[in-house]
């Protein structure tokens, strides 16, 4: 009778929590464990979560609760606020409705009022965390107030301590105050590193740690970021920009009225790391910028592709049999997905993603060496995706980035508007071994890329071992760098070898369409590059349609040898520009390309000028006798269908056929 009667007390207390839409505190473990069912309805305008909530019509109120109780989580239309990242166990389904837009969202909104030209709205008790680094606006991403972004800079070149501004004008620093949290973000070469203000005087921010990247040659850029919005020295032609002044207000300076402002709260949206996991038409947005950096040694933010990152808006990790159709993305501080370390099996079908913190998606891990393969992800299928507008905190992010990683297919997607390299693929700089690659990406649209903001970036960058790896079909459009080795149409950096470019269409870059920096057995074959140097001012330090940056030595591989060696073949691809400068050669670098092969390829200026060859801008007969280059390559016109309007298919008399070249099969897209 005792057990009976303890049995129908916790019953009783059951009830209650039940009624109140909570667990009670004191239930005894086992009892209190919610029980997974087939599906479950959530709805987070008409729910409640209660026991026996899930429903159509008695659907449940939160992500979190229904989560933890159905296999299949059916989600309502509207607005549903995350509190915590969610986390989708094994054989889980979240899906979203099938005839409105399912946003789940990591922000909290903030209610306040509009009026001449400034919002406020007071945070507490509106937001959990008030040092949060991303306000979103009418559906709009507002920038937190900074400075001017290209105001010229000297470093302490002895300690790296200091910055100090050497424009004339000092109107920006004579109403600047320093402000808790305030950082200096420093434009170096591919990267854009942050730091922590820790004094201001005059001219002169100091910094701590010292600054890291080669103070003896400066990128000549920064800004100073979290100042007052309403402060004359904030960036004002970029409206809208945001501050927190000292009272909790959040202050939104905007020339147009604002009615819904978000503050993100969750740096994480979506966690999975158990498998057989799929997600189908949810949008998740408002995540937060990762800052842990800034804290944990070595206290800056600073790494190519902003690979110092620990999170993303989804992330995967430790997961199998997972896919992601029709998801969207937007306004987040990271890459908005990361298929993370031990993962493989995973579908990405129509992301679209947008309005990003860094990068587009992200593939594999940073480890290097064959003791940590284990690690890296495989067979990774992303198709069909839309990626842009990255780099809005971190300009270093990728489009589509793939380190440590085996097997990935990219294959139909548009990338576009990043700051740094549109795809990037592999990451080791030397012949150390890595997973096995076999990668294939193919048909992307890769267009808008450095965005006249970083430098040494390509529309394609690779590094590595990449055995097996395929890059075909792609179009890779204007791509532009701010200076140092500038911009590559397709950008094959350290030690990249033994991968495959065939039937890319790469036009209007700046600089080079193809560098190889050095790397063993490349093979481009049926490529085209077209529009090409279209920069031509003194600060494009590369030229050329083809370079390459290394002497051809033998390598001894096998003991990792450190000899920057360069071996590669260049056979049936047309080049077609306009060099209208005499010093402008088609092929450049310090090298005569022993141990590589130029053939049957077709070269063609539109301005008629002489063609100029490695090493030392040699007449085109020159290169062919003294080193076998192009004996059975051409100088003509290819006679493209239609290049002004970027058809670049063969007409059918045209003298690339005589020479195996095949015509592309469709007008790209992203050109």
């Amino acid at each position: 009778m005792a057990i009976i009667a303890r049995l129908a007390s916790f019953w009783f207390l059951r009830r209650i929590a039940i009624v109140r839409g909570r667990q009670p505190a004191d239930l005894p473990v086992g009892l209190d464990r919610p029980v997974m069912t087939d599906s479950i309805r959530v709805d987070a305008q008409v729910g409640l979560d209660t026991e026996w909530c899930g429903g159509w019509t008695s659907p449940c109120r939160s992500l979190e609760w229904a989560a933890a109780r159905g296999r299949v989580v059916s989600v309502a239309c509207g607005r549903h606020e995350l509190k915590k990242p969610l986390r989708l166990t094994r054989g889980q389904r979240l899906v979203g409705d099938a005839v409105c837009e399912t946003i789940v969202s990591g922000g909290a909104l903030v209610a306040g009022e509009w009026a001449d030209g400034t919002w406020r709205g007071t945070l507490h008790p509106q937001v959990a965390r008030t040092d949060f680094l991303m306000v979103t606006a009418d559906d709009s991403q507002t920038r937190r107030a900074r400075t001017p972004t290209r105001m010229l800079a000297d470093y302490d070149r002895e300690n790296g301590t200091w910055i100090e501004w050497n424009e004339t004008d000092d109107a920006i620093f004579e109403t600047l105050e320093l402000r808790p949290g305030m950082q200096a973000c420093v434009f170096e070469h591919w990267t854009a590193p942050r730091y922590r203000i820790t004094k201001l005087e005059g001219r002169r921010a100091y910094v701590d740690p010292r600054i890291a990247n080669n103070p003896s040659k400066p990128r000549g850029r920064f800004f100073f970021d979290g100042i007052d919005a309403e402060s004359p020295s904030t960036l004002q032609d970029e409206t809208p920009t945001w501050s927190v002044d000292a009272s909790g207000v959040l202050v939104v300076v905007s020339n147009d009225p604002l009615e819904t402002v978000v503050a993100h709260q969750l740096r994480e949206l979506l966690v999975v790391d158990e498998d057989d996991v799929a997600v189908r038409g949810v949008r998740f947005e408002h995540a937060d910028v990762e800052t842990e950096c800034l804290d944990t040694p070595p206290l800056y933010c600073n790494n190519q592709a902003a690979s110092f990152l620990k999170t993303a808006a989804i992330r995967l990790e430790n997961a199998s049999g997972v896919s992601f159709v029709d998801v969207e993305v937007r306004h987040v501080g990271g890459y908005a997905l990361w298929i993370g370390s031990n993962t493989s099996d995973v579908e990405v079908t129509r992301l679209h993603a947008t309005d990003l913190g860094a990068g587009g998606v992200r593939v594999g891990v940073s480890n290097h060496g064959t003791h940590n393969m284990w690690e890296a992800s495989s067979d990774v299928r992303i198709v069909g995706c839309a990626l842009a507008d990255g780099g809005a905190w971190y300009p270093e992010g990728v489009g589509l980035l793939i380190q440590q990683a085996s097997r990935v297919v990219a294959v139909d997607n548009d990338i576009e508007r990043f700051r740094y390299s549109g795809i990037s693929i592999g990451w080791t700089w030397n012949w150390e071994p890595t997973p096995p690659s076999h990668h294939l990406v193919a048909n992307n649209a890769v267009s808008d890329v450095g965005m006249n903001t970083l430098s040494d970036l390509g529309g394609i960058y690779t590094l590595g071992d990449l055995t097996g790896t395929v890059v075909a079909n792609n179009t890779v459009a204007r791509v532009s760098s701010f200076e140092y080795s500038d911009n590559h149409g397709i950008y094959l950096d350290q030690a990249t070898s033994h991968a495959r470019f065939e039937y890319n269409l790469v036009r209007r870059v700046q600089c080079d369409g193809v560098f190889v920096h050095w790397g063993l057995n490349n093979t481009f074959d049926n490529n085209v590059f077209a529009d090409l140097n279209a920069r031509r001012e003194s600060d494009c330090t590369t030229y050329g349609a083809f370079r390459s940056g290394m002497r051809p030595e033998p390598c001894n591989v096998s003991a990792n040898d450190t000899l920057e060696c360069v071996e590669f073949r260049f056979t049936r691809n047309i080049i077609y520009v306009n060099f209208t400068n005499y010093d402008e050669p088609i092929v450049y670098g310090e090298t005569s390309y022993n141990g590589s092969t130029f053939d049957n390829n077709v070269y063609y200026n539109i301005a008629n000028l002489s063609l100029l060859f490695a090493p030392a801008n040699e007449p085109y007969d020159v290169w062919q006798a003294n080193f076998s280059h192009d004996l059975h390559s051409i100088v003509a016109d290819p006679r493209f269908v239609d290049p002004g309007n970027c058809d670049f298919r063969l007409s059918a008399d045209s003298p690339a056929r005589d020479l195996g070249i095949d015509s592309l099969v469709r007008t790209p897209r992203g050109c």
